[in-house]
């Protein structure tokens, strides 16, 4: 982050997405309540647009509140859709520069990992435009999670880990008790025999969302792609 930028509160504008009127007043009506000092990030859920910006859906509903123990298996929440306070941004200033899969889930993982408040807003705020030209884009629909699937029987799931974990190794002195724990069993479903790496997610309440996010989850463990 450039350290000259100064504000109360900030947001990512790093896309070519929309904003709806609304979409700033509706997230400091959250932050606001939060206390100064701690990091907080409001995000949310999006509406699908097409490249000409004709809406056709919406993206997931994550219906669970935002925890670590989430934010280490999954993001959800886009960076279109962030505004976060200057504690978060100063903590990420603190931070530095780190290698990770993606900036709007290292700020998911580093916020509630600190012991910071995460808000997902159900309703959508932004117009997320998908067009080829998406890097990741939005996962929804029956291709969009055969590709999801593919990527991990890959490796690209255990690869994403990997980035992210080093990263929080990096942070752990700022993570909480709970966090560092979790971090921890997070690494043992990632190693050790099957019973291990089993009874490692059993007893985390590391998850993703969805059920059938948990069942690939799951899979992942036991096939140690994770």
């Amino acid at each position: 982050t450039d350290r000259d930028i100064d504000g109360d509160y900030f947001a990512f504008c790093d896309q070519d997405d929309i904003w709806l009127p609304d979409k700033l007043r509706h997230a400091l009506s959250w932050i606001r309540n939060v206390p100064s000092a701690t990091p907080a990030v409001y995000g949310g859920r999006t509406r699908l647009v097409s490249a000409a910006g004709v809406p056709y859906g919406r993206a997931p509903l994550f219906a669970k509140a935002p925890s670590f123990a989430n934010a280490l298996a999954q993001s959800i929440a886009g960076a279109n859709t962030m505004l976060f306070n200057r504690a978060t941004k100063s903590m990420i200033e603190q931070v530095g520069p780190l290698t990770v899969v993606s900036h709007d889930w290292w700020l998911y993982q580093l916020v509630t990992g600190s012991g910071g408040i995460v808000h997902y807003d159900p309703v959508p705020k932004v117009d997320y435009r998908q067009h080829p030209g998406n890097i990741i884009g939005c996962n929804r629909g029956v291709r969009a999670q055969l590709k999801r699937v593919r990527m991990v029987f890959k490796g690209g799931f255990s690869g994403w880990n990997e980035i992210n974990l080093a990263a929080l190794q990096e942070v752990r002195h700022l993570l909480t008790d709970e966090a560092r724990a979790l971090m921890d069993d997070y690494q043992a479903m990632r190693r050790g025999n099957l019973y291990q790496r089993v009874r490692a997610f059993a007893r985390s309440g590391i998850r993703r969302q969805t059920l059938l996010g948990n069942v690939a989850l799951l899979t992942a463990i036991v096939l140690r792609k994770v």
